[in-house]
């Protein structure tokens, strides 16, 4: 660091730096071999954003969330989101317990689920628009639906018309479950393979993948910008 360095780039700051990071740079100007004293903490991850899905995948979920027809097409670049997307839960630093997922989630409204398969480089999930709550049971509603990438696929499995009355299963037992179960993620989900996404009962049959454990998976509250 010259004393150019020090000038433009420290010295504007005098005031809001703290004063052993002030000596601390003086002193290594001064000598090279100065060993500063001061603590300088890594920046905070950002929580805010999926380490799951790309910007791609959430424009897609987006786009069908809409029913944009045309954002579907849009696989190839990302557009800026339509939603706020707040991050609820995400079970590697909140738990994989059911009692860590409702705790977290219950009560907040319309939210994606993001679930990453272990081993594999599928990814299954589903839109909720009603929310998770108590009692259990079954909460109606026609417009949820489920999603499966890989890394050459995308793919929507919307909720039956007939079956809307059976769209969202809320027990407090279980982690996210929509339909029959069509999308089930168990309890200890990481420690089980009894989680399954198999688009076979209340939900368009379009894809279908069984018996896994997860790695991680995240529920974001979705909220509309308009």
């Amino acid at each position: 660091m010259s004393g150019d360095d020090i000038t433009n780039s420290v010295y504007p700051y005098k005031k809001i730096l703290p004063k052993s990071l002030k000596n601390d740079i003086v002193n290594y100007f001064m000598a090279s071999s100065y060993r500063p004293k001061s603590l300088i903490l890594a920046p905070r991850a950002n929580k805010k954003y999926s380490t799951i899905i790309s910007t791609r995948h959430v424009s897609l979920i987006e786009g069908w969330i809409s029913h944009d027809t045309a954002s579907q097409l849009s696989q190839q670049k990302s557009v800026r989101p339509s939603f706020s997307w707040n991050l609820l839960y995400r079970a590697t630093e909140d738990g994989f317990n059911a009692v860590d997922f409702h705790r977290k989630c219950d009560n907040k409204g319309a939210c994606v689920v993001i679930v990453k398969i272990k081993d594999s480089d599928k990814i299954v999930g589903g839109y909720n628009p009603v929310g998770w709550m108590l009692p259990n049971g079954y909460t109606a509603t026609d417009k949820s639906f489920l999603f499966y990438f890989d890394n050459s696929t995308s793919k929507i499995s919307r909720i039956l018309p007939d079956c809307s009355v059976s769209a969202i299963f809320q027990n407090s037992s279980y982690g996210p479950t929509f339909g029959y179960p069509d999308l089930f993620i168990s309890s200890n989900c990481n420690q089980t393979n009894s989680s399954d996404c198999n688009c076979n009962h209340y939900y368009e049959k379009n894809f279908s993948v069984t018996d896994f454990f997860v790695e991680d998976y995240e529920v974001f509250q979705i909220i509309s910008k308009n």
